[in-house]
């Protein structure tokens, strides 16, 4: 069996998920760095240009194909390239004229198969409580839409999806349609609430997690993901920035929003001793104002709230890196997730040569 499963990756943002996934980094307040896991993301989306100028700026390697575009438009394309071709060949065209999409050049696409794992947080505004909670009558909320295809034609051997919390109480029992849908194309879904906090996330991050697998196989079962790190509080996890000698101007990273105390949303002060609140990524600069009443967090910090590594890099403004931050899945709480992955692959396909 191979030690390594392919990823493909849909609304992959800044690279939460796929950080993750891929392990192998060091955050301040855990003891020991976080261990690599054994997943290789080998393609991945986003439709908003500066998160993936960020997330190339953190994922490197020259086997990481990552492409920016409407994922809608990409598997039409993708489609139509298939219809010609044949599923069994991956996907390496040149850009036609007027093509807007911006990779090396080039549209690529996974085989059918060649890719082990479908990861998408797809965008969670249609169904969060701070909107107007449209659901599927939101454009954004039929993203899902592009996902079920993708996952029709890659036919991986598991799939992930994250949404917020607010997707189990949407109207039209979202849930159950999406189920549905997956069912018809052959993959069995389970979904659970999971609390960001109780993976060692120093944030009270409600999320839902929807795996699914072919119903061909034993369903996963949300056991697999145990937990074994401490729960961290806010003044151990970002404790040894508050008084960062790089709050200078020009610094993207340890600068903070000015906006002034209001009544909106992100104007309470968060608790040194407890958990941060969640990270909103449309806040409009009203990021929750540090335990120390002076200011509001800056950008290094709500990153590693989010359980960022502090090497991570993000890219363009502070108003920019706020919003990837805010939209990203915690890269812990993806690690934790990608783990009992791992264990179901490893368990229900380890006979199989092609692993």
């Amino acid at each position: 069996m191979s030690s390594t499963y392919k990823v493909a990756s849909l609304f992959c943002g800044c690279g939460g998920i796929d950080k993750g996934l891929e392990g192998g980094f060091v955050l301040p307040y855990h003891d020991e760095p976080i261990p690599l896991l054994g997943f290789e993301v080998v393609w991945a989306n986003d439709y908003n240009p500066k998160a993936i100028e960020s997330y190339r700026a953190n994922f490197r390697d020259s086997n990481h194909y990552s492409i920016c575009g409407d994922i809608v438009k990409i598997v039409e394309t993708a489609k139509e390239y298939r219809d010609k071709r044949g599923d069994e060949l991956a996907l390496n065209e040149p850009l036609q004229p007027g093509c807007e999409f911006d990779c090396h050049n080039r549209f690529c696409f996974p085989a059918a198969g060649a890719v082990d794992l479908v990861t998408g947080g797809f965008p969670c505004q249609p169904f969060s409580l701070a909107g107007k909670r449209l659901a599927l009558d939101d454009p954004r909320g039929k993203l899902y839409q592009a996902m079920l295809r993708t996952v029709d034609m890659l036919k991986p051997k598991i799939f992930l999806a994250e949404n917020v919390k607010g997707i189990k109480t949407a109207k039209g029992d979202v849930i159950k349609q999406i189920e549905e849908d997956f069912d018809k194309i052959g993959y069995r879904l389970e979904h659970d609430v999971l609390i960001a906090s109780d993976f060692g996330v120093p944030q009270r991050r409600e999320r839902v997690i929807m795996i699914g697998t072919k119903k061909s196989k034993p369903p996963f079962k949300f056991n697999l993901i145990k937990v074994h790190f401490p729960k961290v509080f806010l003044g151990r996890a970002i404790g040894h920035l508050a008084h960062h000698k790089d709050f200078v101007e020009g610094d993207l990273m340890h600068v903070w929003s000015n906006a002034k105390r209001n009544r909106g949303q992100g104007n309470t002060y968060c608790d040194e001793n407890g958990f941060a609140p969640t990270m909103r990524a449309e806040h409009h600069g009203n990021i929750e104002f540090h335990y120390n009443r002076e200011r509001r967090l800056s950008v290094r910090e709500a990153a590693l709230i989010q359980s960022f590594p502090e090497t991570f890099k993000f890219r363009k403004s502070a108003t920019d890196a706020y919003r990837q931050i805010g939209n990203a899945v915690p890269p812990l709480l993806a690690w934790h997730i990608g783990k009992g992955i791992r264990r179901y692959l490893d368990e229900i396909y380890s006979h199989e040569s092609n692993v």
